[in-house]
């Protein structure tokens, strides 16, 4: 990895980028850290070094009275924009959200003012797309939705900044099959604050999401759900970590997930508790079916705790379709492809909730339908 880095950035003419020299030598750190090698070890990562650079600008357009304020980086003072971009504890294991931000040498800034509610939509495009960092005010609810047009290889990343009793609920989608796709998706909530994710998956030719929560704030909370579809020789891994770091936080997580084919489901839920952290609350549940035999399905929810009186439960389950429920349709008349069809829809709407619900389940429930449907789980 660190071969092929050192190769990519000296072909590279890279613009000048505020906070260069540290995000470089994070990157070439990363590239060799054990963390990063773990973490990848079910995902090539050379599948998403670029061999030619192309660089986005993804599409952002906001409603609200007034409307968020969009600047860049480039205009922004250079004090204190380290917290901006990662977190310096742990941004190390995200090497490509720090090769995007070399290659790009800019940062999209959003800012979403106080006491206002605002609804935020973005669009990335193929290519290395400009990070985006959204700074939501004191107070503030956004609501953000966050699309990906992505075509043979794509890499876009995206930081929230939540301030004390903000509110955002953010919706993602991605079901494009036929491409090299890397994000990010890193959110810092303050005092009271709360951040809701749903996300709405397909596997790819390689696709690897990476999410970070961190409740920075006594008494914020974080609530995730999701669910994902991989076909026949598509690839989905999906990384997920929350940060625990001050008293009386809240986290949930919920992700349904199906093999319908033969191609590989990564997903790895990591919960860390951090010292001075009491009264925390973390749950996790994972759970997938597999559909078709030689469908592969890696799961791993984690607990790492550093402090007393906490509440934390995890779980996760691969399984089939139940026989006696198939049985059971079957004897009321329903045919065994509509009956497999009934239970894979049942099985993902539990996870389909908050904004573009009803659009973003009919796709992934498309989707799952056409798979049985043309036998590909058989």
């Amino acid at each position: 990895m660190v071969d092929e880095l050192d190769t990519l950035l000296a072909q590279l003419e890279l613009p000048p980028l505020l906070l260069a020299d540290d995000v470089r030598a994070r990157l070439r750190a990363s590239s060799v850290a054990q963390t990063t090698r773990e973490s990848w070890k079910y995902t090539q990562l050379k599948k998403f070094v670029p061999n030619d650079v192309a660089v986005s600008e993804p599409t952002i357009s906001a409603d609200g009275p007034p409307a968020a304020v969009v600047s860049r980086l480039s205009t922004q003072p250079s004090d204190g924009l380290n917290r901006h971009l990662g977190d310096a504890d742990s941004s190390s294991r995200f090497p490509l959200a720090d090769l995007a931000l070399l290659i790009a040498g800019d940062c999209l800034i959003v800012d979403i003012p106080s006491d206002r509610e605002t609804d935020l939509s973005i669009t990335f495009h193929p290519g290395i797309n400009v990070p985006v960092l959204i700074r939501v005010a004191a107070r503030a609810t956004l609501r953000l939705q966050e699309t990906v047009v992505a075509s043979e290889f794509a890499n876009h990343s995206l930081y929230l900044l939540i301030d004390e009793d903000a509110s955002v609920e953010h919706a993602r989608t991605a079901f494009t099959s036929h491409c090299n796709h890397w994000s990010l998706s890193q959110a810092v909530l303050g005092v009271r604050s709360s951040y809701k994710l749903q996300q709405y998956l397909g596997g790819g030719n390689q696709r690897r999401y990476e999410t970070q929560i961190i409740l920075d704030g006594r008494e914020s909370n974080a609530s995730l759900t999701g669910a994902y579809r991989v076909h026949s020789g598509g690839h989905l891994d999906q990384q997920i970590t929350v940060e625990h770091r001050a008293p009386d936080t809240l986290s949930e997580q919920r992700f349904h997930g199906i093999g319908a084919g033969k191609g590989s489901a990564i997903f790895n839920g990591r919960i860390h508790i951090h010292p001075d952290s009491p009264r925390s609350n973390a749950q996790l549940s994972n759970r997938n079916l597999a559909l078709h035999p030689d469908a592969i399905i890696n799961t791993k929810p984690e607990l790492e705790i550093y402090t007393d009186d906490v509440k934390c439960a995890h779980g996760a389950t691969v399984g089939q379709l139940s026989a006696d429920s198939l049985f059971y349709l079957q004897s009321r008349g329903i045919a065994l492809p509509a009956a497999r069809q009934m239970l894979c829809r049942a099985f993902i709407r539990e996870c389909i909730e908050g904004p573009l619900a009803d659009i973003a389940s009919e796709a992934l429930l498309d989707e799952i339908t056409t798979a049985v449907a043309s036998n590909e789980s058989l």
